[in-house]
């Protein structure tokens, strides 16, 4: 049986609750708990949200990492994972 409902089921993601810095698109850094992550993407909270569409880069555990922001909602927000050169 096809879907044509346009629903596109979400990516498995994993629950975490991983400490990091997000450095903004103008250079302001700031703590951030990672709260889940996905093959391609993230959620987290933040004192202070980015603004979507804006490019960031968490800074962890595992290096830096660029990424998109997509959505906010209060001090929650959550995006893409950006490949290293597209930051």
């Amino acid at each position: 049986m096809t879907d044509t409902s346009g629903y596109e089921p979400r990516a498995f993601r994993i629950g975490i609750a991983q400490s990091a810095v997000l450095v903004r698109a103008d250079g302001a850094e700031s703590p951030v708990t990672i709260t889940n992550v996905s093959q391609s993407g993230f959620c987290m909270k933040a004192a202070d949200a980015p603004d979507v569409g804006e490019r960031v880069t968490f800074r962890g555990k595992a290096g830096d990492v660029p990424a998109e922001v997509r959505w906010t909602r209060g001090h929650d927000a959550g995006g893409i994972f950006l490949p290293p050169d597209q930051h």
